[in-house]
């Protein structure tokens, strides 16, 4: 492909470039290539469908952790605030809700772990997981 002035020109093959090509058996070799690759992910395809001594029903299970997991959210927000820090405890209770109680998220409000203004600082260095707040505290 080149650029000329404004605009786009190809080069594009005449149809006696395909019948070189042809001549030569690169297309035949790629068409092999093709076909190859093809009957490689079919075959990988079955083979994840084969049947799988824990599932029983031809399907394999998928291999996922169920540990459970305790996250730790601040906010910055105080405690029992109507509103915003009831929405941060709703967030907790949604997540432990939608994941079967696998991940449960204790709500921290502004000063009981760290500052109200050092909660995405907080999460940033590793104290805590989440923080729930407003964005516009750390606009310059």
């Amino acid at each position: 492909m080149a650029i000329s002035g404004n605009s786009w020109t190809t080069n594009q093959q005449t149809d006696g470039d395909h019948a070189a090509i042809g001549a030569t058996g690169m297309a035949d070799t790629i068409m092999d290539r093709r076909k190859l690759l093809g009957a490689g992910a079919l075959g990988l395809g079955l083979a994840a469908c084969g049947a799988s001594e824990e599932s029983g029903n031809g399907v394999a299970a998928p291999a996922v952790s169920r540990s459970r997991k305790r996250l730790n959210m601040v906010t910055t927000w105080p405690k029992g605030l109507p509103g915003l820090g009831r929405a941060a405890e709703r967030v907790a209770e949604r997540i432990e809700t939608l994941s079967d109680g696998n991940i449960t998220v204790k709500v921290y409000a502004a000063g009981e772990l760290v500052p109200a203004l050092s909660s995405f600082d907080a999460v940033a260095d590793g104290t805590a997981d989440l923080y729930h707040g407003a964005e516009y505290y750390w606009q310059p």
